[in-house]
């Protein structure tokens, strides 16, 4: 029982520092690297926490991210030009950007909110919240015998 105990109490720990570090991310914090598509040329950008970002584009032709954990693709655009697109990247990991263009695009991921955008940073500390609850009950369901 107190192995379990202590186990509880570090996933416990653990998930609040995670929750405290990712929560306190600030988009100037966040810079990723610029993705470049041409032709069979592909590139791949690691995103370190979930965000919502800005994409923007400079070139002619059409780019895809692909989910490289998951394999999907997660964003299609075409650009003739310059054009903005916005997108939120699900989970850290690496994204994939391919494209087909002959003269390439160039495209630049600026973070507007990391960390836990939106709607996901409340669905965090409620589980957080029960979790807490949870090791709490099992903590002194343990002291009283």
């Amino acid at each position: 029982m107190r192995l379990l105990r202590a186990l509880l109490l570090a996933l416990m720990l653990l998930s609040l520092v995670s929750l405290v570090l990712q929560s306190n991310l600030k988009p100037s914090d966040v810079h990723y690297k610029t993705a470049f598509v041409a032709g069979r040329e592909r590139s791949a950008v690691y995103i370190s926490s979930m965000a919502s970002v800005k994409l923007y584009a400079v070139g002619t032709g059409e780019f895809r991210i692909r989910d490289v954990q998951t394999g999907e693709v997660i964003f299609t655009g075409e650009v003739n030009g310059n054009r903005a697109f916005t997108l939120v990247f699900p989970h850290p990991g690496f994204y994939e950007f391919s494209g087909n263009s002959t003269q390439g695009i160039t495209i630049t991921i600026t973070p507007v909110d990391v960390g836990f955008p939106g709607e996901q940073k409340s669905a965090h500390l409620w589980a957080s919240a029960a979790f807490g609850g949870l090791l709490a009950l099992t903590l002194i369901g343990g002291v009283r015998k």
